[in-house]
Formats: C-alpha cells, structure tokens, sequence
C-alpha cells in the first residue's frame, strides 16, 4: 500500500503544518497499514517536516495559488500514477483532478462561517475565502471519503452543502509530548499575572478586542502582562500593532512575539497564569488543548469548537466562558485574578490526546477507504 499525500499548499506556521508534521514523525508502517508514504510539499515547509526512511518527499517550488492549481489539476495525478500511489490524501482540503480514490480533510472553518467571513468584507482575502468554500466544496463531494478536525466543522459543511458525508471520520488533532509538564505549580504566586494567547493575528482571532480589555484591566491597577504568541498576518497584524502602540507604547505589558517555533510554545505555556482564547471562528482550538494538559485555568469564547474540545476532556481546571464581548471578557478574567487560590488544580487525561493516536486513526481509515474501492 503506497499513500500519496498531496501537502504543497501547506505553509507557514499554523494548525496545518503541525497536524502534517506530527502525523507524518507518528506514523508508522506496521501500524497503519501502508508501506510507504509520499509527500508532494513546498520547499518551506519541507525543511520542518520528519525524515524517515519510508517517507519520500517530492519537493516542489514555491508557487503561487494559481500556478499551484494548474500544477494539481492537470500534473498530480499522472505523477501519482507513476509512483504507484493506490490512495491519496488532501490535508489542505482542496483537489481539483481525477485521480481516485481520494481523500479530503477538512480543517479550515473561515470559509464555511458566512458571519466570521464579514470581517473581511471589502478586502481581497474575503473573495479568497469564498473561493475557498466553493472548492473545498467540491473536493468534498467529489473525494470517496472525508475526514473532519471536528463535529464542529462537519456539521457547519453539512449545513451549508446541504448534505450528510456517510463516509466521512472526525478526528481531532493530537497533542504533542513537549507540551506535557509533569508537575503542577502554583498560578498566580508572582507579579505581574501573566496572560497568554496563542494564535495568528487574523481579524477573526479578535486579539484587537483582547488588548482593550487587558489595557482597561492595567488601568484599574492590576499588575498583568499579556503575551501573543503567534505569526503575523496580511490582514491583522497592521491593525494589532497600531492597537498596541496607541495603548501600550513602550510594550510594558502587551508583548506581541511573532517570530516563535513550535518548539518554543512550551516554555510559554509554561509561564502563563491564565490561558485565553478569544477567537470568533475556529475549526478545532489546538492551543486550548495544550493549555489544558499544561493545567492552565482558560477563559475562551463561547463558539462551538471551544466548547466541543472541553466537553470531550473531563478537566477539574477552572474554565470560564465569555459571550464574545468585551465587557464580558474583563469579567471573567478578573473573576479568575481574584480567585485565584482556586486555580491550578489536576486535570484528568486527555481523551485520545496524543499525536500517535490522530496519525493511527488517520492512516488507518485512509487505508480502509481504499481497500473498500
């Protein structure tokens, strides 16, 4: 059984390139039912991805949308042929040739919230995204099976296309063992309280109505410092910054950290008193999870992926919700400041939170769906 996996349109820093590096460095051969694996990707992302001896990689140049289009439409799968692929896999969601079978992820939720989408309005990335939908669209209808990041995220897709995938698997993302301290400290002992928030600084991640809040809650005199942990984005980062400077201009307590690795993520989870996740729109939350296994009390924004992810891991931690304005954010964040013996509890284990669990189930059924052809 040899998998084709078509990631060229995988890159920067996000959800996609760590789910594609973890799946790849936990697969293995015996276990999930294939021999070998290969990897159409683009030369960026190459560079961050696991070597391994029954993984080849096709590398390919870096191109733009269309050129990487035409190249999948009319070049994949003659390639594919040739390399004696039985089954491939599309982890960015989109492919517009004939080979089959294939299979379809769907990870990306911005092009399927018609309301979370109108942010953009007037700018060029809200014409992409709606591209985007009517593609991955496409691809879903077209692909023998598809495997969703979330219930969340199918049900949002079955909604809008107005059908129920049959052959479809939801799968969450896994978290990595670099995340998971093993001792249990005490939150909030020492000045300032320190508050984080991984993520990119899209609009839709809503970062511009998190600084506000931190520098109101600075106002009333509480010690605090906010970092965001994140790269930079087309639409977003401008606007955050200008945000940052008007309210916090010798960066004293908002620091913006945008050029970090994946690496580095633990030792900032590792800091943080209070975990915050204010996003409008996301597809799954993998930040929330590895705030979780780290015992970091979380204050996160009532949208359906946040609230699947936490009904799914029995957590004693302290996990406030917050209806997505600010008035009600600074609320909860103060109540965990002012309560903050209670926090920094245990936290039971995650379910199926491990990476060797997600890259099993995601090869296996790959693997199942081709053998059923």
């Amino acid at each position: 059984m040899i998998m084709g996996i078509d990631a060229h349109n995988i890159r920067g820093n996000g959800g996609s390139v760590i789910h594609l590096k973890e799946i790849l460095n936990n697969s293995l051969p015996e276990r999930d039912n294939f021999d070998k694996l290969i990897v159409w990707v683009n030369a960026d992302t190459f560079k961050k991805l696991p070597q391994k001896e029954f993984i080849d990689y096709v590398v390919l140049p870096n191109r733009n949308s269309i050129r990487s289009f035409i190249w999948q439409k009319f070049k994949l799968e003659k390639e594919a042929k040739l390399k004696n692929c039985n089954v491939l896999f599309f982890p960015g969601g989109i492919y517009l040739g004939k080979f089959k079978p294939f299979v379809a992820f769907a990870q990306s939720m911005l092009p399927f919230d018609h309301q979370a989408r109108k942010i953009y309005n007037l700018t060029l990335q809200y014409w992409i995204l709606f591209l985007k939908e009517i593609l991955m669209l496409n691809s879903f209808n077209k692909a023998n099976a598809v495997i969703f990041v979330s219930n969340t995220i199918k049900k949002q897709v079955e909604k809008i296309n107005n059908k129920t995938f049959t052959n479809s698997k939801v799968i969450h993302h896994g978290v990595g063992e670099i995340f998971k301290q093993k001792e249990n400290r005490k939150r909030i002992q020492d000045k300032p309280i320190k508050l984080l928030t991984v993520s990119s600084h899209a609009l839709h991640k809503n970062l511009i109505n998190l600084v506000k809040v931190i520098a109101s809650i600075k106002n009333d005199g509480y010690d605090v410092e906010l970092k965001i942990v994140g790269p930079k984005t087309k639409y977003g980062t401008g606007e955050l910054l200008k945000e940052v400077k008007n309210i916090d201009k010798n960066n004293l307590f908002i620091k913006i950290l945008s050029e970090e690795n994946y690496e580095d993520l633990p030792g900032y989870y590792n800091e943080a008193d209070i975990f915050i996740a204010p996003s409008l729109c996301e597809s799954f939350g993998l930040p929330i999870k590895e705030a979780i296994v780290n015992k970091i009390p979380i204050i996160y924004n009532s949208i359906e992926a946040f609230k699947e992810i936490l009904n799914d891991n029995n957590t004693k931690i302290e996990c406030l919700e917050f209806d997505g304005t600010k008035g009600d954010l600074k609320i909860k964040i103060l109540k965990l400041i002012n309560n903050y013996e209670k926090i920094g509890k245990e936290v039971e284990n995650l379910n199926n939170d491990g990476w060797t669990n997600c890259a099993r189930e995601t090869f296996t059924y790959i693997n199942k769906i081709s053998q059923n052809i």
